[in-house]
């Protein structure tokens, strides 16, 4: 129960917690670099 953490706990805690956000959002980058890429090339791509 997070009642029951000290300073240290909540803090490595809410360390973890910001870690993974950063990753997220770094997936979250990536993710729509993809989605882009993918766009422009279908929309450029060979018209056959």
């Amino acid at each position: 129960d997070t009642a029951l953490w000290g300073f240290g706990q909540a803090a490595d805690f809410a360390d973890r917690v910001e870690q993974l956000s950063r990753h997220v959002e770094f997936l979250q980058v990536v993710a729509a670099g993809a989605v882009d890429r993918a766009r422009t090339a279908a929309l450029t791509g060979p018209l056959t």
